[in-house]
């Protein structure tokens, strides 16, 4: 990612300054959203790390080690939060959605550089199953937790099924979309396809569990 840290600073300043002004669920959002870029900052940094130290080509270190390490850092705070706080199953799919949203908002602004030459629709259509990719494996892992933490003899367990859930998913995005033509649309075509899924799902009322962890 290029210049990741000069659009860091750029939206996340104004973040803060607004958390000193809001109150209740809207702070908390702000809250997340930041947690959300700064994960993003912080995986590119291990990733980057990561890759240079197993002489991975990109491609590769796309395929193995970026979901691993971006899934890992997305659901540390998710579970942080669920852990500590014991919020009700809305507040944690709201949280989750939330981080995973601001960790796609900084990445998309890295492709938007990255991307700045390619053809416009191409750059939205990236953009937009980006975001959707990431913000769906934020939400697996916001639903997940809110099934098993009513089973906590399963807490361990259920935790690395959801991370592997998370990571499957990510890695057959990446592993899609470093091919070309069929396989490409393909890969950008999954996210659009599930969050259309998940969201028909979520109205019906599948993932409001309970109100009380």
């Amino acid at each position: 990612m290029l210049y990741i840290e000069n659009f860091f600073v750029c939206i996340v300043i104004p973040l803060c300054v607004a958390l000193f002004f809001l109150r209740g669920k809207a702070r908390r959002f702000c809250l997340f959203l930041i947690i959300g870029m700064t994960t993003c900052l912080l995986s590119a940094y291990i990733n980057d790390f990561l890759c240079r130290f197993y002489h991975m080509s990109v491609d590769d270190a796309a395929i193995y080690i970026v979901p691993a390490c971006e899934e890992i850092m997305k659901m540390l705070p998710i579970l942080f939060f669920v852990a500590v706080f014991e919020p009700d199953t809305e507040d944690i799919i709201i949280t989750s959605l939330t981080l995973g949203i601001g960790f796609a908002t900084l990445e998309n602004c890295c492709y938007l550089l990255e991307l700045v030459n390619e053809d416009f629709r191409y750059t939205i259509i990236r953009g937009l199953a980006v975001g959707i990719m990431h913000t769906v494996c934020a939400l697996t892992v916001g639903i997940g937790l809110s099934v098993f933490r009513r089973y906590k003899e399963l807490g361990i367990v259920g935790a690395i099924g959801i991370f592997v859930c998370a990571y499957s998913y990510h890695a057959i995005y990446n592993l899609l979309i470093s091919g070309g033509g069929a396989y490409r649309m393909a890969g950008y075509a999954i996210p659009l396809v599930t969050v259309l899924i998940v969201g028909i799902l979520y109205q019906r009322g599948v993932f409001r569990l309970e109100n009380k962890g």
